[in-house]
């Protein structure tokens, strides 16, 4: 997926195997939300080919503006508690956050690069820049589209463009979030409110909480939406 293609809908889901109840929770980008899509994650993957597709529930937990606004609730979410407990499929942190790395997975990562490489394979990412970033004539673009009646959600009742059961669990979780400590709300809340924009000279922009960044300190990037020359 490409989060610099615009879309219609940024959400983030989870997945429900009714057989044995495990979960996986992710982020899509999609021009509807009436879509078939469950998820990417392997193992989950590998249980959908097992139990198949009429056994899966798709629930919408997050209507979102941006896909990066998506990845930051998923990396609320599925945090490395999250991924070790046994019933989920989730088996990176969210958000791009990556794999917890166990001493077995480096090894086993380690094993299959260097056979890779014996024969001769390059690495996927070999000379490409990883990761792909809005620059900011196109974050100033989006955000004048989604001002106002130009939002997609503007004027739009959540409850009509999910199915019964999807708005039922959205409600479930709203109520059971308001009943239990905010201990992680919060500790999003704070870094959410501490984060800032910073640019380089290419214009890509990416999020900060640090002050003391080294991409700061060291002038490859500066504070801000916009590149000044000084």
């Amino acid at each position: 997926m490409n989060p610099i293609k615009e879309y219609k809908f940024y959400y983030v889901y989870q997945i429900t195997n009714l057989v044995n109840g495990k979960i996986y929770v992710g982020v899509h980008a999609a021009s509807s939300l009436k879509n078939s899509y469950l998820g990417s994650g392997t193992y989950l993957r590998q249980s959908i080919k097992k139990h198949g597709k009429d056994q899966f529930k798709k629930v919408i937990l997050h209507i979102c503006q941006t896909y990066d606004e998506a990845l930051a609730i998923e990396r609320h979410i599925v945090d490395k508690e999250f991924i070790l407990r046994r019933d989920t499929y989730n088996s990176e942190i969210g958000g791009h956050g990556g794999k917890y790395w166990t001493d077995k997975l480096r090894k086993k990562m380690s094993e299959t690069k260097k056979a890779l490489y014996e024969n001769g394979l390059e690495p996927w990412n070999k000379g490409k820049q990883v990761g792909n970033f809005m620059t900011a004539e196109a974050l100033k673009a989006q955000s004048e589209r989604m001002k106002g009646s130009g939002n997609h959600m503007y004027g739009v009742n959540v409850a009509d463009i999910m199915t019964p059961e999807a708005n039922a669990e959205r409600l479930r979780k709203i109520s059971e979030n308001n009943r239990k400590p905010k201990s992680k709300t919060e500790k999003y809340g704070e870094y959410a409110r501490s984060r800032f924009f910073i640019i380089n000279k290419e214009g890509v922009l990416k999020h900060c909480v640090d002050e003391n960044d080294p991409r700061l300190t060291s002038g490859e990037f500066q504070r801000g939406r916009t590149w000044r020359e000084f």
